[in-house]
């Protein structure tokens, strides 16, 4: 549910709640206290789709995708959500590949991301193209 309400449904404003606190400041790693609304900032990190975030939006969409699978059978609607962010998602990680450099907790590179979300994403649907896609990623970048 968090990933799904961290995403924007604002056509125009596309955006993902990537982070919540600051944490490469002083409140969230200068010490250790129950965090309450109120108490300290928490600062939000949006990511938006015209970002190079394909690290970012990869993970997310394999989550969804494997969410899909946990609730297809049992929840079909709420399923169909997951997979539809999911599939989303990895559109917009592919329409602008490459690294999101302004976090705190970075990835080293994409391409693990993006192959891992098109294996979920062909288990979840059955498109062979995302197979594909896994399997040339892989295959080029198996160095990792």
């Amino acid at each position: 549910d968090y990933m799904l309400e961290a995403i924007s449904k604002d056509d125009n404003d596309k955006y993902v709640v990537v982070q919540v606190g600051d944490g490469g400041g002083d409140f969230d790693h200068g010490y250790w206290t129950p965090k309450y609304p109120g108490q300290i900032p928490r600062p939000c990190k949006k990511v938006y789709s015209n970002t190079t975030a394909s690290d970012i939006f990869g993970d997310w969409a394999a989550s969804l995708a494997a969410g899909y699978l946990v609730f297809k059978s049992s929840r079909p609607a709420y399923a169909n959500q997951l997979k539809t962010a999911a599939i989303d998602l990895y559109d917009r990680a592919k329409a602008k590949e490459g690294r999101y450099l302004i976090s705190f907790y970075s990835s080293s590179d994409y391409k693990d991301e993006m192959c891992v979300a098109a294996m979920w994403l062909y288990k979840a649907t059955g498109t062979k193209s995302y197979l594909n896609q896994a399997n040339n990623t892989w295959y080029q970048n198996n160095g990792w």
